[in-house]
C-alpha cells in the first residue's frame, strides 16, 4: 500500500486554525520569542492564545513538520523549541503524517498532533 503524501505546512496551519478558532482563540504564525538585530532569528510556526477566562487563559505553541528529517532535526535541537516554549502552557509537535514521529520519541512535556480531515 502506497503511503499518502504528508500534509504541507500550509495545510497543517489551516487545520489548526479550524481547531483553534475565533472567538475562543487568537492564532499567530511565524512568531519570534525575542526581537533585535543581535538575536538569532528562531521562529515558532504557530501560537494559539485562548481568550475566554472562563475556560482558562492559556497559550499553546506548535512546531510543524512534514518530513521525518525535519522531525529528527527538531528533536536534536531542543533549545530551539525552549526559546518559545518557556512562554507556553502547552507545546505540540504537529506532523503531516502519522508515521513521521511516535509519542515515545518526544520530550516528556510535548504533545503530538496529527491533523486529519479538515480540522
Amino acid at each position: 500500500m502506497k503511503k499518502s503524501k504528508p500534509l504541507t505546512h500550509a495545510q497543517m496551519i489551516e487545520r489548526l486554525r479550524v481547531r483553534y478558532s475565533a472567538p475562543e482563540w487568537v492564532t499567530l504564525t511565524e512568531v519570534q520569542p525575542e526581537c533585535g538585530y543581535m538575536n538569532k532569528p528562531r521562529r515558532t510556526d504557530m501560537l494559539a492564545i485562548s481568550t475566554f477566562p472562563s475556560r482558562g487563559l492559556r497559550m499553546a505553541g506548535f512546531e510543524l513538520k512534514s518530513s521525518r528529517a525535519d522531525v529528527l532535526k527538531e528533536l536534536r535541537e531542543p533549545e530551539k523549541a525552549l526559546a518559545m516554549q518557556r512562554f507556553c502552557h502547552l507545546w505540540y509537535l504537529v506532523i503531516g503524517r502519522s508515521d513521521l514521529c511516535g509519542l515515545d520519541e518526544l520530550p516528556a512535556n510535548w504533545g503530538l498532533i496529527v491533523p486529519h480531515g479538515t480540522g
